[in-house]
């Protein structure tokens, strides 16, 4: 059985969740990804503008103009998952993101969120890519590998 674990840092931008950072990983090898925005960030509204101040800083670290990869490509990139019995994720947005996706033929996406018995994912001062500023750095590579090895571990049969 293929077994993915997928997670995704993004912004919020008019409403819609636009990601960031996605990281896949297979338990042996890590896919990560720093996606470009989709649009500069001077005619975002003031309320976006202050939402992603405030993630840049306190949440995920990831600075809204930096990027690697055109946001034409994350279809490209979310088709990795196409392929997997299951893809865990941890969290209600990242869950709908990919179900969204993948409305027409998706692979099984479990949120672990919804599990009781699902611990919270530690807060990392150290993450695992350099792409990370500020207080606060969640990283969606230190998620995947956390939620891997949580997986490994603890997942009831």
């Amino acid at each position: 059985m293929k077994v993915l674990v997928c997670d995704i840092q993004g912004f919020v931008v008019c409403g819609e969740f636009l990601p960031k950072e996605i990281a896949i990983n297979n338990g042996q090898q890590i896919s990560h990804f720093l996606i470009k925005p989709s649009q500069d960030f001077s005619p975002l509204s003031q309320q976006d503008k202050k939402t992603a101040r405030y993630l840049e800083r306190y949440q995920h670290g990831l600075k809204y103009s930096k990027g690697f990869v055109s946001h034409h490509e994350v279809p490209e990139i979310l088709n990795i998952l196409a392929d997997a019995d299951l893809v865990y994720v941890r969290g209600h947005q990242k869950h709908d993101f990919l179900v969204k996706h993948f409305r027409y033929c998706p692979p099984k996406i479990v949120n672990l969120e919804t599990y009781d018995w699902s611990p919270p994912l530690p807060k990392s001062s150290q993450p695992i890519c350099m792409y990370h500023h500020g207080k606060s750095r969640i990283c969606a590579v230190t998620n995947t590998s956390d939620i891997f090895n949580w997986i490994k571990n603890f997942m009831p049969d």
